[in-house]
């Protein structure tokens, strides 16, 4: 393999990464949500984590079945709502219903992404001469 075939996802991953950690933070600072050196830490390391899950669905040539991608769809609205209930319910004026509409709302677009992906997928193996079910 290449050096530019390994360093072309790190560099895409390296960026998703800093992107949304940058505008994670920048949004936190700008409400008051950043207290302190830990608080920032746990904000950038939120925003770092969605922009894993940017990077992840976006790739172009994910192998994952459309049960896989739901699964981990959901999974990862489950897991990133509970890491913005952590990092933000402390700092929040909000309510807790409204820190978890947030939270969901920000875990929401990489999940869709990867799973209308998947549909996207399935549909054009689907349609192709020898892969219905008869075949």
């Amino acid at each position: 393999m290449s050096g530019n075939a390994t360093t072309r996802p790190l560099m895409r991953y390296g960026f998703w990464f800093l992107f949304c950690a940058f505008v994670c933070f920048s949004l936190a600072e700008k409400t008051g949500s950043v207290v302190g050196v830990v608080g920032a830490a746990k904000v950038i390391a939120y925003g770092g984590t969605l922009g894993i899950g940017v990077a992840v669905s976006t790739r172009g040539q994910l192998p994952w079945g459309l049960g896989i991608r739901l699964l981990f769809g959901i999974l990862w609205m489950v897991v990133l709502t509970t890491f913005y209930f952590w990092v933000f319910r402390s700092v929040s004026y909000g309510t807790n219903r409204e820190v978890l509409f947030w939270g969901v709302a920000f875990a929401f677009p990489p999940a869709v992404i990867l799973v209308l992906r998947g549909i996207v997928a399935w549909l054009k193996t689907s349609g192709k001469p020898g892969s219905g079910p008869t075949s």
